[in-house]
């Protein structure tokens, strides 16, 4: 996968710098950015981060992202951890950090279970969450696999990148079928999906599926690999 996870060390010497006060950091500009969570296996009770010198638990479901929170530290480092007790006595164990490319900005933090750990630890991923860059009427889909993925998304196709993203117009997708015995077009409600890997130099078809098509909505689609030849597809109506 393209997620990165930081290794156990780097994710305990980030929090000692984000306890440390402003004196032990580098006299950086404060950075900024408005971030959103989203976790498609499970939602985020009990996963804190620091902003402002205090403590955010992140509220969302598994079903769509969190709203948006606002990120103010010294370092765009991102770091999320588990909180047990309160006050002095509050002990905060580490669990994933993320970095925010750029401050004054939207961003969508994408978190999933890192299978490689038994422990509570995450794969995380940022993305920009700009909505004129996706106005409504319009899907996004990314791709989180360490390959090219092809998607035909009803009329349109495309190759999306690993570890990028591709947009597709919700109206030029739309489905064109034939009217019942009369053999002109017409569309149709359902949206035929088709998602392909690449395999030793041979297209393999790893998901198919039919899907409602809001023409005036904004989607989101994760596609986030299980083993070689399966993914695992997450859609999101934002």
């Amino acid at each position: 996968m393209s997620l990165r996870f930081p290794s156990p060390s780097l994710l305990l010497a980030s929090l000692c710098l984000l306890m440390a006060g402003p004196a032990a950091r580098a006299a950086n500009e404060t950075f900024r950015a408005n971030v959103r969570f989203f976790n498609p296996i499970t939602d985020t009770r009990d996963l804190y981060f620091r902003t402002q010198g205090e403590d955010r638990e992140i509220r969302s479901t598994f079903n769509g992202p969190s709203g948006r929170y606002l990120y103010e530290s010294e370092s765009p480092r991102l770091l999320l951890y588990r909180m047990s007790g309160t006050g002095e006595e509050a002990q905060r164990t580490p669990v994933a950090t993320v970095n925010l490319p750029e401050t004054g900005q939207n961003y969508l933090v994408f978190l999933l279970p890192d299978r490689r750990n038994g422990t509570d630890s995450y794969l995380t991923r940022a993305f920009n969450d700009n909505t004129q860059t996706l106005p409504r009427g319009n899907t996004c889909i990314y791709n989180l696999s360490a390959a090219p993925i092809a998607v035909k998304y009803g009329e349109s196709k495309l190759l999306v990148k690993e570890g990028s993203s591709g947009m597709v117009n919700n109206h030029k997708a739309k489905w064109m079928g034939l009217a019942g015995g009369s053999g002109e077009d017409t569309i149709s409600l359902d949206l035929p999906v088709q998602i392909a890997v690449k395999n030793d130099e041979k297209w393999k078809t790893v998901y198919r599926s039919v899907w409602y098509l809001n023409e005036e909505a904004r989607y989101k689609i994760f596609v986030i690999p299980e083993t070689q030849n399966t993914v695992r597809v997450v859609q999101v109506v934002d």
